[in-house]
């Protein structure tokens, strides 16, 4: 229960994080990248909200590799 809890509030964190930055940096990063962005956020924040608990890892991990390329 505890570690459901604990990757949910990672999930929720990576998820928010990821929008800020899209908000505050959208501008720069290039359109095909950015819309890649924007899908695989709304799919992990879908995650997050149906207590997902595969989904937001997985949400997490696909995140982590199409946001390094960006940063």
């Amino acid at each position: 229960r505890k570690e459901e809890v604990e990757n949910r509030n990672k999930a929720d964190q990576t998820a928010f994080g990821a929008r800020k930055f899209l908000k505050d940096n959208g501008d720069k990063v290039p359109a095909d990248k950015k819309a890649d962005l924007e899908r695989v956020v709304s799919r992990l924040e879908e995650a997050v909200k149906s207590n997902d608990d595969a989904g937001m890892k997985s949400g997490m991990e696909e995140l982590e590799k199409v946001f390094q390329p960006i940063v």
